[in-house]
């Protein structure tokens, strides 16, 4: 009967014990997510002219600083 109350307690423990690991991944994959949406941002800000760079307000110096960074 002990190895019966054994079984069905396993998938629980294990559930607890994954939990760790799959939150430690999505918060790897938003953090990649985050990364990858920021290189997309200045990659499209190096591709403006100077007629929209002036609208927002940049200069071409203030997009060359932005595009060096790496995260």
């Amino acid at each position: 009967m002990d190895a019966d109350m054994t079984i069905s307690q396993e998938p629980a423990t294990l559930r607890r014990r994954m939990l760790p690991l799959t939150a430690g991944l999505r918060s790897m994959f938003r953090g990649l997510a985050g990364w990858y949406d920021c290189h997309l941002q200045r990659r499209a800000l190096a591709e403006l002219d100077e007629r929209l760079l002036l609208d927002v307000g940049l200069t071409r110096a203030d997009v060359r600083r932005e595009c060096r960074k790496l995260s």
